[in-house]
């Protein structure tokens, strides 16, 4: 494939923290309105709240009637009368969707949406997640995405989501990371003092176009306690 016939996409993951704003409100049209402004192709979020039933007015109707992309959401547990978990919000045409498993017991669920998506002639996979805090769960769940990723045809593939790796000498992650295109990480948590590049975007078959980014504003310094982060590219 030539330069020229290259597609580019802007990709972006997002920790919306339950909707919850760093003002301790519960507002989830606003975070919406702070996801529209990352203008991305594909964007995974985190931590969403979903109602059980869902209805003309629920959030799942907002998401994609104030962001306009289609949406495809991966319930890890049930909270009260809401389901919580993954979501992959996207405008190209989606022509698979399967949600992997990768809880540990006696820890809090937690799953991963895989997802064909298309772009005219464009075949992109897309893995959306979002890790446990505990480091043995975590290399328990790291391993498991590697096993997944050996899935299917080699296709540009993007792993994205809140990955909760802090550690530099994780061996595990070191085994996930090499699998992947080299590229220095956004620092994205905590908002007020980011340290933590806990929020990765991570792609094969494909090259960054621009790497990876937290994007700081004052819409996200509110809209959750990660900031999220966006790149683009080429595929």
């Amino acid at each position: 494939m030539s330069e020229e016939s290259k597609t580019q996409l802007t990709v972006a993951t997002y920790n919306v923290h339950g909707w919850i704003g760093r003002d301790a409100m519960t507002d989830h049209r606003r975070t919406l309105e702070t996801v529209k402004t990352l203008q991305a192709d594909v964007i995974a979020l985190q931590e969403v709240f979903v109602p059980a039933e869902v209805g003309a007015l629920s959030e799942k109707h907002d998401i994609e009637a104030l962001t306009g992309m289609t949406t495809q959401f991966g319930p890890n547990l049930e909270h009260k009368d809401k389901s919580y978990g993954n979501a992959v919000l996207t405008t190209l045409d989606v022509v698979d969707v399967q949600e992997w498993d990768l809880s540990v017991p006696n820890r809090e669920p937690r799953g991963a949406l895989d997802l064909r998506l298309t772009k005219e002639d464009l075949v992109v996979r897309v893995i959306a997640t979002h890790l446990g805090t505990g480091l043995t769960e975590r290399d328990t769940q790291i391993a498991r995405l590697i096993e997944i990723l050996g899935r299917g045809p080699k296709i540009p593939t993007v792993l994205m989501g809140d990955l909760n790796e802090w550690r530099p000498w994780s061996r595990r992650f070191s085994a996930l990371r090499r699998r992947f295109e080299r590229v220095r990480p956004a620092l994205s948590f905590p908002v007020g003092l980011p340290i933590f590049a806990l929020d990765r975007i991570f792609v094969r078959n494909a090259a960054f176009a621009s790497r990876p980014r937290a994007i700081s504003d004052p819409q996200t310094w509110v809209a959750s306690d990660h900031l999220p982060v966006r790149a683009a590219i080429v595929c």
